[in-house]
């Protein structure tokens, strides 16, 4: 358990009319500290009465988790019949029930008005009306139209689903009866688009016989496309016409976005591939990623070795904390190379398909820590006031905190020096304000 020291301290001197000098308050604030360090202020040398009050308290810093990450993977399967994956032509048809009240009757598609007299001839047999009203809608460029006795199909001249916008609508609905108000069952090729790279059925992958072989043809399209760098797709896994997709990094960020355009036949496991978790650290980086890690500089920690190895940290082996922002730290050998910057490089793989996980634990305090008064008039040599009065070694801890008050008296020193003797391991918090009056 690391072990808090609050101190709070007020010089006070001279009478109610004398005048105020307050230091920045407070006028030491340490987070946690690790080394020994001492604090130098001008206190003097007029006055007649120096008070402080001395907090401390335990203090915990939480067991750091490291993390390998983890790979995203995904997949996607393919139907059996695979000709709803091709593109395919929209198609209607008319049929002609009765050749009775089509004087004026008009057959309408796209502002196209084919009329009877003009572009059709009605007879009575139902028949020859129908091979009439097929020729004139065959000069329409967007359609191919065929005829089986008193029925006209029609069809679309492209595939897609563009041609289901295509309506064709009769004046005499009771005598000429179309099957459905607009052309249907037009279908584009399929598009299955992995992290924004689509990948077109007919383009960049072909259907072939069954789903085994489209499989085949679309895992090859998405190994050879720009996503190859950072994931593999993988024919037939676990069964035959599925395709599986899996990250070759870890990470959050893998989790690539999955969309079909026929999601009923074309089914992606899901909106994004999952399971990329962020690893804690990264490869030939000394930098270790931790929400709200709370170490402080020189903090020791020991390298418990978990399911994970990151190299070079060996297990049950000390290092030391140096904090590089709130969310992220390094570690270094020796709390001297942590304060210089010299930081283990931490080089493990980062492709695994299950996190792995090792610890860092704080070590509990150790030594003799505490604090010491010291007065000087040249900053150069220093003498202890009376130990009785202004030295605390702190052998132990209540919570929230123990409070040690002092009185120095007059105090005819120019000087006052605040030392603090850090503890082996572990460290202190150090908060103090100074008024001179």
């Amino acid at each position: 358990m690391k072990k808090l020291i609050t101190a709070a301290l007020v010089l006070l001197a001279g009478t109610a009319a004398a005048g105020l000098f307050p230091y920045p308050t407070p006028a030491v604030d340490e987070a946690g500290l690790t080394a020994d360090k001492s604090y130098v202020f001008n206190a003097g040398p007029s006055f007649s009465n120096v008070t402080a009050s001395v907090q401390y308290s335990s203090v915990t810093f939480g067991t750091q988790i490291l993390t390998s990450g983890q790979i995203a993977v995904g997949s996607l399967v393919i139907p059996e019949n695979v000709t709803q994956l091709t593109e395919a032509r929209a198609s209607n048809y008319l049929t002609v029930n009765s050749t009775s009240g089509l004087k004026s009757a008009k057959v309408t598609l796209l502002g196209y008005q084919l009329q009877n007299q003009r572009d059709w001839l009605s007879t009575s047999s139902k028949a020859t009306t129908a091979a009439s009203i097929a020729t004139a809608l065959s000069r329409l460029p967007m359609l191919s139209v065929s005829r089986v006795g008193d029925v006209i199909y029609t069809t679309a001249s492209a595939p897609g689903l563009a041609g289901n916008s295509l309506k064709i609508y009769s004046s005499t609905p009771a005598a000429l009866t179309m099957a459905t108000t607009y052309l249907t069952g037009g279908r584009d090729n399929a598009v299955f688009t992995l992290s924004g790279v689509p990948f077109r059925q007919g383009y960049d992958w072909a259907v072939g016989a069954d789903s085994a072989a489209a499989a085949v043809s679309l895992a090859y399209a998405i190994n050879n496309s720009r996503l190859s760098p950072y994931l593999t797709a993988t024919a037939n896994s676990p069964t035959n016409g599925v395709v599986s997709f899996a990250s070759k990094m870890v990470g959050s960020n893998m989790n690539y976005t999955m969309t079909s355009s026929l999601p009923a036949a074309l089914v992606p496991s899901g909106p994004t591939m999952t399971g990329g978790v962020n690893a804690s650290y990264a490869l030939g980086s000394s930098r270790i990623s931790l929400a709200s890690h709370g170490l402080t500089l020189g903090t020791s920690v020991m390298f418990t070795l978990g399911t994970l190895a990151v190299s070079p940290l060996v297990d049950q082996t000390t290092y030391y904390a140096a904090p590089l922002g709130v969310n992220a730290f390094a570690l270094a050998t020796t709390p001297a190379r942590a304060s210089a910057g010299l930081y283990v490089t931490l080089t493990s793989s980062l492709t695994l398909t299950t996190a792995l996980t090792s610890t860092l634990v704080p070590l509990p305090i150790t030594g003799t820590p505490g604090f010491y008064w010291e007065s000087s008039n040249n900053k150069t040599s220093w003498t202890d006031l009376t130990p009785t009065v202004s030295s605390v070694t702190i052998t132990s801890y209540t919570a929230p905190y123990a409070t040690k008050s002092f009185s120095f008296g007059h105090y005819a020193f120019k000087y006052a020096r605040f030392r603090v003797v850090a503890p082996a391991s572990g460290a202190v918090k150090i908060k103090m304000s100074l008024v001179r009056q």
